[in-house]
């Protein structure tokens, strides 16, 4: 199960961080990469590092709705 006790999935990152320093790409990997891949094919590049918070807690909505675990917002249930 997922909890998020706020009203905005994803942290920093949909909450208004979307100026990513980052000194060597390479060395990001995992759900990170594929994180950034998808943020990139909003914008209609292979990977993107800077974006606006929404196109990041989309991305993270998409996550939670493709699993098949329970997750819970500010009281309300995402299905």
């Amino acid at each position: 199960m997922l909890i998020e006790p706020g009203h905005r999935l994803g942290g920093l990152s949909s909450g208004g961080l979307g100026f990513t320093d980052i000194g060597n790409k390479y060395v990001v990997t995992g759900l990170a990469r594929d994180f950034y891949r998808r943020i990139g094919r909003h914008y209609g590049k292979f990977e993107q590092w800077i974006f606006e918070p929404g196109v990041a807690e989309a991305v993270f909505l998409g996550y939670i709705k493709k699993q098949v675990f329970a997750s819970c917002m500010a009281n309300a249930s995402i299905k």
